[in-house]
């Protein structure tokens, strides 16, 4: 009895200097017992865990992206980083329209190849395939299915 009264004690204490710093939406409170008041109190950005993972990526990205041919890395940036049409980005290099689709082709592959080899990951590894656990969903899809598709008939007495 105590240890709850205790607890409860502390949760409303915590929303109440969360209500006086602003940093809490009234909107999320819920008032019971069983503990979801403590989600209300769950900070709106991402978590340190999740900010230093974003960090790392941006990082490796950016240092790939370093690691191109200056000619795939121009054409990268200019598609994919300022968002500029083909047409946009082969006036800008002074060259045509399919050697700029190409360079951009063979940038992503390069990119690609070498990220997976700065993460140690292997394609096949990365993109596996769960043959048995497909299966069991097809087949759990078809028995819905079937299921839908056979009226229901009366059943003879």
């Amino acid at each position: 009895m105590f240890s709850t009264w205790l607890s409860n004690l502390a949760v409303y204490e915590a929303l109440a200097r969360a209500r006086r710093l602003g940093r809490f939406d009234e909107k999320e409170a819920v008032d019971d017992r069983d503990g979801e008041t403590i989600g209300a109190l769950k900070s709106p950005g991402p978590d340190p865990e999740r900010q230093a993972f974003a960090g790392e990526l941006r990082a490796l990205i950016e240092s790939a992206i370093e690691a191109l041919p200056e000619h795939y890395r121009a054409v990268f940036v200019m598609r994919e980083v300022e968002g500029m049409s083909t047409a946009e980005s082969a006036e800008c290099l002074d060259i045509t329209e399919e050697t700029a689709k190409t360079r951009l082709h063979r940038a992503r592959k390069l990119l690609r190849e070498t990220l997976y080899e700065r993460a140690g990951i292997e394609s096949a590894a990365a993109f596996s395939f769960e043959a048995p656990r497909c299966d069991r969903t097809v087949a759990a899809v078809f028995e819905q299915i079937e299921a839908i598709d056979q009226p229901s008939l009366p059943r003879p007495n």
